[in-house]
């Protein structure tokens, strides 16, 4: 049973000192997305058919030049087919910067990113999150990362508790 497709179409380019990539997509079951799962399980019965789903769309670019990294994404619901009971149609956006160097000879990066989102409240999302993150590899495929982030929620009046949240957050990574 295929309930959802979509596209996604990029290009990248790579050379010794810059890396390019950009990229837009399109889905047609937005909320069909892992990001949603358990947000969207009492589905209105009268759903039957692609074409009344909650379609989605994004764009992302990642520039790369020499030690820095600059990331930009962006993705909305096109239409609230599927969100009706919310009459919304939500959207989330991140702007990252990224500073990799070493430390005591171990890879390492530094991290600062501000998110946003806009008619997202009923999932719980922050209006807004600025956060910063310092990571080092420990030793081959492991590494250590410590973030710090920021939420403010929507105002009482858009859905949300109209206060701001801080957290630390520390991650140990294995790859293999």
């Amino acid at each position: 049973n295929i309930d959802a497709f979509g596209v996604l179409a990029g290009y990248a380019l790579e050379t010794d000192t810059v890396y390019f990539d950009i990229s837009a997509g399109w889905i047609s079951n937005l909320t069909s997305s892992g990001a949603y799962s358990g947000y969207f399980d009492e589905l209105d019965p009268a759903i039957d058919s692609w074409d009344d789903y909650t379609a989605g769309a994004t764009v992302s670019a990642v520039v790369g030049i020499a030690d820095f990294t600059l990331i930009g994404e962006y993705l909305t619901a096109l239409d609230n087919d599927f969100l009706v009971a919310e009459d919304s149609e939500p959207a989330a956006w991140n702007v990252e910067v990224i500073y990799n160097f070493e430390m005591l000879a171990k890879a390492a990066a530094f991290a600062v990113a501000y998110e946003g989102t806009d008619e997202a409240a009923f999932l719980g999302l922050p209006e807004t999150r600025m956060s910063g993150t310092v990571s080092v590899e420990l030793a081959d495929g492991v590494s250590v990362a410590l973030e710090y982030a920021h939420d403010e929620d929507y105002d009482a009046a858009n859905g949300g508790t109209g206060e701001s949240a801080d957290a630390v957050t520390c991650l140990l990574a294995l790859e293999f």
